[in-house]
């Protein structure tokens, strides 16, 4: 297994209109997942993971969550 985790902060220079005021925007992000790599012959790998990514912000039209899955072979020479 390799697990992995991310963390940052979005500050945005302009200022955006907010319904009554002018705020500035800032956005939050985290993450983490885990992923595992089989290698059947030296020449035969297989990897597959799974990655989940959060943003907040102060405006929430901007929030979302994202998942993914993903599957991987390498075949080499």
């Amino acid at each position: 297994m390799i697990p992995h985790g991310s963390f940052g902060v979005d500050q945005y220079r302009e200022s955006a209109l907010n319904i009554d005021r002018v705020e500035k925007r800032v956005d939050y992000s985290y993450g983490g997942g885990l992923g595992i790599r089989y290698t059947l012959q030296k020449w035969a790998v297989l990897e597959g993971g799974y990655d989940f990514t959060r943003r907040d912000s102060n405006f929430n039209t901007n929030d979302y969550d994202d998942n993914r899955v993903s599957f991987t072979v390498t075949l080499s020479m």
